[in-house]
């Protein structure tokens, strides 16, 4: 047991169970600080105001929430892919991609893309020169604080047993995290369907088959129409 690591009481892991789904306990916010806290207050220790305090755990507890939310999202999620169209750099022919970017693909068949470094690299041509710009599908690891709540709270719920496993190990409050993990996983995956479902509505052939159905657009369809999925 790390040395930082305290008992804890059974008046307090009859609190503790009260953790799962945390992230509506208190407030809606579930930032990078409360995620820390909570990791802090599995070992017993008291709440930091700043990620900046001084404290010897809360390098590590950034790390786990970090790596957690790069894990988790090394999967597709409704919330972390986009539709851009790349438009080639003037002078060098570079499409350029966010430093967060995870994969890159070309929406047809031609050409094979792979992200090199910044930019896209065309593997049929074997160039990082192109011509004209290419609608992509971008997959990228969001920083927690910008993922939607549903998201942060089951990366936050993996943190935590990570970082729960490393310094205490305590049986019991290991339960209750892998709880928390399965019903925050529920709740997020239920909302990617939910997402899923909503945008298949909006594609344009959809469209067109319920313009032929009831011979006009639905009265519940916006003049924006998503073309992302």
């Amino acid at each position: 047991m790390h040395k930082y690591a305290q008992a804890i009481t059974k008046p307090q892991l009859a609190f503790g169970q009260g953790w799962g789904f945390f992230a509506l306990r208190k407030t809606m916010a579930l930032t990078t600080l409360d995620v820390v806290n909570d990791m802090l207050g599995l070992l017993g220790e008291r709440r930091v105001n700043a990620l900046d305090e001084h404290h010897p755990l809360i390098p590590d507890a950034i790390a786990k929430l970090e790596t957690a939310a790069a894990w988790v999202q090394a999967d597709m999620w409704w919330f972390n892919v986009e539709y851009p169209t790349l438009t080639p750099q003037v002078g060098t022919g570079n499409l350029l991609v966010p430093n967060d970017t995870a994969a890159c693909d070309s929406l047809t068949q031609y050409p094979r893309l792979a992200v090199r470094g910044n930019r896209l690299y065309n593997m049929d041509d074997v160039t990082d020169v192109f011509t004209s710009p290419i609608r992509v599908r971008l997959h990228r690891i969001v920083p927690f604080d910008d993922c939607p709540l549903l998201a942060r709270a089951y990366i936050a719920a993996r943190a935590k047993l990570d970082f729960q496993k490393d310094y205490d190990g305590d049986s019991m409050k290991a339960q209750i995290l892998a709880q928390e993990i399965k019903e925050s996983y529920a709740r997020m995956h239920a909302e990617h369907i939910r997402n899923a479902k909503a945008n298949i509505l909006h594609r344009p052939s959809v469209l067109g088959k319920l313009q032929a159905i009831v011979g006009g657009r639905p009265n519940w369809q916006t003049s924006v129409v998503n073309r992302n999925i």
